[in-house]
């Protein structure tokens, strides 16, 4: 975004922007709308997908192969967590021991088919297909850490 445009949308919500960088201005706009502060301070990623300064928060080196290698990382992540609490729950006795296993098949099977497939598609897209779906891939991963966060919680 320009930093005409940011000057005014600071003006518009009562924020000073004269002799502010760009950063510290866009920082306080975030902390004016309510959101955390969060412009520039992360480096290589951004779990924020609904924020307006994503784009131009994110560096340059924020691209398609990095994008991909970080998911893969995540999803290797992911899927360790859910072999060790799969361990655990083996352990379990009762009722909630079946439906709890069912629901580790149903994390790993949506793991496996939907953010594997999608990377390998991504991976092949033209970077104009990559930015316009970029955005259901990060939601693809929201879906499935909500649903680990939910799983374990019955623990």
């Amino acid at each position: 975004m320009k930093m005409k445009r940011i000057r005014q949308k600071a003006e518009k919500l009562g924020l000073d922007s004269n002799n502010i960088k760009k950063t510290e201005l866009i920082q306080a706009i975030q902390v004016e709308e309510g959101n955390f502060p969060c412009f520039r301070t992360e480096r290589n990623s951004c779990d924020q997908v609904n924020c307006c300064w994503r784009n131009d928060c994110l560096s340059p080196g924020w691209c398609k192969g990095a994008r991909l290698e970080q998911v893969k990382e995540e999803l290797e992540n992911l899927m360790e967590n859910i072999d060790e609490l799969k361990t655990k729950t083996r352990i379990l006795v009762g009722q909630n021991k079946d439906d709890v296993l069912k629901e580790f098949k149903k994390i790993e099977k949506q793991g496996e088919e939907e953010i594997i497939s999608t990377i390998q598609i991504l991976g092949k897209a033209s970077e104009k297909a990559w930015k316009n779906t970029k955005k259901g891939l990060d939601h693809s991963w929201e879906d499935i850490a909500k649903a680990l966060k939910k799983l374990t919680a019955k623990f």
